[in-house]
């Protein structure tokens, strides 16, 4: 339609445009046919119409087709006269169009004109002077002649001959005969049956008579009702063509429908009463019978599928029968009927009484009610024919009114609650967007199928056009992403009878947000779904055909226009609670819109959930949030708004929203830093303005680094009962109740931390819940800030020392371990390669405690050894040998094979099984009894300081040349100097160098003849001095040899050769050290740990800049207690380790200390506490 008036708006305009010549068919036609819906088509009238031609000529010339032609206008109308005279040419009526089949603009511009102005819409219309009309009758029933009398009005003109078509609805009774009688006695008379009731009676005079002018009945139509015991059929005429004795063809039209009654009949009327939603209220169903019933059957619809049927009773004029009844796809279905046979005598009135709710979200205005499916049976059970189905109506008043949406209270505010909500979904407010999925199944006659998708402002979203579908009975989807507002979804069908169910059971689905709001398929020529993206359903409309289409179902659809609309059903409907999937259209204007006016809101309180509402305020439709300053901390308060309507009355409440307005408390955590596998303390401290009765928290640390071993009160929160847990994936929660904080600041709990980790990291320490509550049970709100946890790493290494024994045979080795801190257990898994070895025994030194049961076994070539203790008991710190292991050799192995060994995987515990970061190495170890068998001599040195030791030779045989390589584990040694020992020749050469890995290479050799051998023996062949790293701690560096060869006096490795490392030790130095040798970009002076400290703690700080540094002691007077350190410092990362000594070297007592970093232009001063 829209495309249709554009082009009439460009016709309009033609007078002042150039335009070429215009075909009628692609250009007049279309203007015809959308302009003039009161013309005919051609064949029958002189409409407008070519798509009932058979031709142009048709259209044009009464003499091709013997028809009047559809452009004549009638020339004795003074309205039309102008356009006679224009458009009319030569001929037997002289108004032919040019037969060229075009016009030209001049006579297009005038034709939009007239089109414009109306002249088009009094062309003939069949109301003429001549009148042909059938009679009504009323038979008995199963009468066998039943006769129709025709009567014709020809007050000004005779009558030679005549035509017309007659179409009976329903085609129930048989045609018979056709007399003429009376005024057209002795005329001719033929009939011809097309089927489905339509019939064309020829009237004719071959002997050349006339009906003179005059009025009376000039035919008698026999229909046969012997059938039929009750019915009623409806006669209609058309086709209508009348001649004058000369052919000549007069102006006539036809008369209103004929009925034929056969039998009794009988009407059925429902009326409705009034009631409010979530209502019952009574229909009432009448019968107006004129003969005995003996039953019926009726399906009541009712448009909206609002009611809910509650009874079904008998009453009245069916007192005795009974009433059995079911809902079926949203329709009441009742039977009635006597079990005694009986019979509903003639008469009228009511019948049936029916109890209904209305839906709790139905709105005010008429729920329609219409029969369908009726059934009513006489005494013999024979049907009796229904006259008359009246429709009645349930009013709703006031109706469903929306309440208010998306009520919000904040919580936690001082003294007061913010509340805000949204307007009623029926009354405004923009919906969200939506994702739109439309479904269409298709009928037998897909290219007829169309759709489009506008917004509210008409503007085009989507669609298809006829002949997109080919499918028959196929399911097409289209998905549609729509931004929040209103939408009209509109489906068309080309034919006019919708897309269900003559020709195929088509249907559609519209859903929204995954619901489904409108469904349906049973329309005319369109069907359109106003909704919005809410989902709610606002509307649905549906429109016909004023003309039929002019073809007929399986004819080839050339270009057909989509004709002309009439909106025949509106239902405007704003609530979400339709269910459009049951809705049945009711009819013609099924109109309601109630129009409700929005005046204030009404806001409720209470203190318990869901029941105890009193009215807080009242404040005008255009609020939407309200402050409640009239609250008490810590208590909820639960709200709930409705909205008022005025004279229709109060919505319902919207949703509830409860708050808790709340005084603020502060909880927070301090910082703290440990060793990895040592304690430090957080502490929790409280902020509060009120006493605190009980209160509780949940601590997150990430990277689940530290384990809470402990939680207790302090002074402020002394008497108070603790509970706490260390939960799993770093969390611990506490709580205390049984005391009462008073208002203040500071310290509420010390929590006991101990560091757990295989890395230096900064462990995150957050709240993860706070509560508190006053001795009332008033609820505080409670705002947190976090801490942090830094973990320092000390290393602990652990050394296999090498062995040797002869296939067949057992060999010993030392596993050693260096370690800062105390080992309460471990686990090895031992590695041999090739596989010979098989671990028999492993036996635990001294230095592991009794309680620690060290055991051993072999499995699948690897020797498993754990340290399990089972007390407190733990490896203390110190260097040396914790276990001798034995191992037994394959008889089969090879002699001088060199077995490599490794650790398959290793763990070292420190307290409450932290893992304590070790490393490890191995030597090797060696099948049968070397020839040569390098070894290290002892040696040590104090952290910073220079330090010597031996490498050691034990040969059987004359050793002529040499070479080992040596590394440190870890680098702390930095070689200075290789010198060798008289045991070695005077004359021979040796070199050594140092490789950037820290390992060494030293090489001799004897090049001046003769040449002189290490003779057989033992002890020092070469004394190495090596400077320890100030990065150093205290403990030993393991010297393995990684490769050792010695050469016969060809010069020739030969001899069997191996190298068994050993321990370097390092003395505590009591000054610096560097910990991790990069240059901080700020000074800092972190936190000692541990903190609390027995004996001793770790002090360290960041130098960005080298200095003058002092690092000391300080007791609560301020006076100096110790010096740690005191001199030049080039920038980096340090930490020092205080022993707990004054500057004499006694210790001192338990209590608080501090300790002071002082540094060009930095000073800072932390606090510390020393435990005994």
């Amino acid at each position: 339609m829209k495309q249709r008036k554009f082009l009439l708006m460009v016709l309009l305009m033609l007078p002042i445009m150039i335009f070429a010549q215009i075909d009628y068919y692609s250009e007049i036609q279309p203007i015809f046919n959308s302009n003039c819906t009161s013309c005919h088509t051609a064949q029958h009238s002189s409409g407008l119409d070519l798509t009932g031609s058979a031709s142009y000529d048709d259209l044009v010339n009464v003499e091709s087709s013997g028809y009047a032609p559809a452009l004549r206008v009638e020339s004795f109308s003074p309205d039309n006269s102008v356009l006679y005279n224009k458009i009319s040419d030569t001929g037997v009526y002289g108004n032919i169009m040019p037969p060229s089949g075009s016009i030209s603009q001049n006579d297009i511009a005038l034709i939009a004109g007239w089109i414009s102005e109306g002249a088009l819409e009094t062309p003939d219309t069949g109301e003429g002077d001549i009148v042909l009309s059938l009679g009504d009758v009323e038979v008995e029933s199963y009468a066998t002649d039943v006769v129709v009398q025709a009567n014709l009005e020809n007050t000004m003109d005779d009558v030679g001959g005549l035509q017309f078509d007659v179409i009976q609805s329903p085609n129930m009774l048989p045609l018979t005969d056709v007399v003429a009688v009376g005024r057209a006695e002795g005329f001719d008379v033929s009939f011809n049956d097309f089927g489905e009731g339509h019939i064309r009676v020829v009237l004719v005079s071959i002997a050349g008579g006339n009906i003179e002018a005059g009025d009376g009945v000039i035919l008698e139509l026999y229909y046969d009702a012997s059938d039929f015991g009750s019915a009623v059929v409806t006669l209609s005429l058309s086709g209508l063509i009348v001649s004058d004795p000369d052919g000549n063809e007069l102006d006539a039209s036809v008369g209103e429908p004929a009925i034929i009654a056969v039998g009794t009949t009988v009407s059925l009327y429902v009326e409705g009463g009034t009631a409010d939603a979530g209502e019952q209220v009574d229909i009432s169903m009448s019968l107006t019978n004129s003969t005995g019933v003996g039953g019926l059957q009726f399906d009541l619809v009712d448009t909206p599928n609002d009611l809910t049927i509650d009874d079904v009773s008998v009453t009245g004029r069916a007192e005795g029968f009974e009433a059995e009844w079911t809902e079926i796809s949203g329709a009441l279905r009742v039977i009635l009927w006597d079990p005694d046979n009986g019979l509903i005598a003639e008469g009228d009135g009511d019948i049936i009484n029916i109890t209904a709710t209305i839906g709790d979200y139905t709105h005010a205005g008429d729920i329609n009610l219409s029969f369908d499916n009726v059934v009513v049976s006489d005494d013999l059970g024979g049907a009796i024919w229904i006259a008359e189905l009246g429709e009645g109506a349930v009013t709703v008043y006031p109706g469903f009114l929306e309440p208010p949406v998306d009520l919000i209270a904040e919580s936690g505010l001082d003294g007061h609650v913010p509340l805000a909500w949204e307007e009623p979904t029926g009354g405004g407010g923009e919906p969200e967007p939506a994702d739109v999925l439309i479904q269409i199944f298709t009928d037998n006659y897909p290219l007829e199928t169309s759709w489009d998708l506008m917004d509210q402002a008409g503007n085009y979203i989507d669609g298809i056009s006829p002949g997109d579908l080919s499918g028959l009975l196929t399911l097409y989807e289209w998905e549609i992403g729509l931004d929040g507002g209103t939408y009209t979804w509109t489906i068309y069908d080309t034919f006019g009878d919708g897309i269900c169910c003559a020709y195929g059971e088509g249907y559609y689905n519209i859903y929204v947000g995954g619901d489904l709001i409108a469904t349906g398929g049973e329309f005319g020529t369109s069907e359109s779904v106003t909704f919005d993206t809410g989902g709610r359903a606002m509307s649905i409309s549906h429109g016909s055909y004023a003309e039929p289409p002019g073809y007929a179902k399986g004819e080839v659809l050339p270009n057909i226009d989509i004709p002309i609309i009439i909106e025949t059903t509106v239902f405007e409907q704003r609530k979400s609670g339709l269910n459009l999937a049951e809705w049945v259209a009711g009819g013609e204007n099924d109109t309601y819109d109630v129009t409700r006016e929005l005046e204030a809101y009404n806001i409720y309180r209470s203190t318990t959930s869901g029941s105890g509402y009193e009215l807080l305020d009242v404040v005008n439709s255009g609020t939407l949030e309200y402050d409640d300053t009239s609250v008490e901390n810590g208590s909820w308060y639960f709200y709930v708004v409705s909205a008022d309507y005025g004279e229709m009355g109060e919505s319902g409440y919207s949703n509830e929203a409860a708050a808790l307005p709340a005084e603020w408390v502060t909880m927070s955590l301090s910082n703290g830093a440990a060793i990895s596998g040592f304690v430090d303390t957080i502490y929790v401290s409280l902020e509060n303005a009120s006493p605190v009765a009980e209160f509780s928290f949940t601590i997150l640390d990430i990277p689940n680094a530290v384990v809470a071993e402990d939680v207790v009160t302090t002074a402020r929160t002394a008497g108070f009962t603790v509970e706490f847990e260390e939960l799993a994936g770093g969390s611990m929660t506490a709580s205390f109740s049984g005391g009462e904080v008073e208002p203040g600041e500071g310290t509420i709990a010390a929590i006991a931390y101990r560091a757990s980790s295989t890395s230096e990291v900064v462990a995150d320490l957050i709240f993860t819940q706070a509560d508190a509550a006053g001795p009332e049970g008033n609820i505080f709100n409670v705002g947190t800030e976090g801490g942090s946890f830094e973990i320092f790493i000390e290393t602990q290494y652990a050394m296999m020392g090498g062995g040797y024994a002869d296939p067949g045979g057992e060999g010993t080795v030392e596993l050693s371990l260096t370690n800062t801190q105390p080992i309460y257990g471990f686990e090895l898994f031992i590695i041999d390669n090739p596989d010979v070895l098989e671990g028999i025994s492993v036996q635990a030194t001294e230095r592991i405690p009794g309680s620690i049961v060290v055991s051993g076994f072999e499995t699948n070539g690897i020797y498993w050894i754990t340290a399990v203790g089972f007390s407190n008991e733990a490896i203390q710190p110190g260097t040396g040998p914790i276990a001798e292991i034995t191992f037994a050799v394959d008889p089969s192995a090879e002699m001088e094979t060199i077995v490599n060994m490794d650790f398959g995987s290793y763990q070292f515990w420190g307290p409450g099984q932290s893992e304590i970061y070790t490393l490890v190495s191995a030597n090797d170890f060696a099948i049968g009894t070397p020839e040569a068998l390098f070894s290290i001599g002892s040696g040590s040195a104090n952290v910073g300081e220079e330090g010597t030791y031996t490498i050691d030779l034990s040969n059987t045989v004359d050793v002529f040349g040499l070479q080992v390589f040596i590394e440190d584990f870890p680098n702390w040694l930095t070689v200075t100097d290789v010198t060798m020992t008289d045991r070695i020749p005077s004359d021979a050469s040796m070199s050594w160098n140092e490789f950037s890995d820290g390992s060494l290479r030293i090489l001799e050799f004897d090049m001046t003849p003769p040449v002189e051998a290490i003779t057989p023996g033992e002890g020092p062949i070469f004394v190495v001095t090596v400077n320890v790293s100030a990065g150093a701690e205290e403990g030993a560096v393991g010297l393995n040899y990684t490769e050792a060869a010695a050469s016969d006096a060809e010069g020739e490795p030969t001899i069997f050769t191996f190298g068994m490392g050993d321990w370097f030790g390092i003395g505590e130095s009591g000054i610096v050290n560097n910990m991790i040798g990069f240059i901080p970009d700020r000074y800092a002076l972190h936190q000692n740990y541990p903190n609390p400290f027995n004996p001793t703690t770790t002090i360290a700080y960041d130098l960005s800049q080298a200095g003058q540094t002092r690092v000391s002691v300080l007791n609560l007077l301020g006076q100096e207690v110790a010096i740690l350190t005191d001199g030049y410092l080039d920038a980096g990362q340090y930490r020092i380790i205080w022993n707990g000594r004054d500057g004499a070297g006694s210790p001192v007592n338990s209590g608080v200390y501090f300790y002071r970093v002082e540094s060009s232009n930095f000073a800072d001063t932390k606090k510390m506490i020393l435990l005994k």
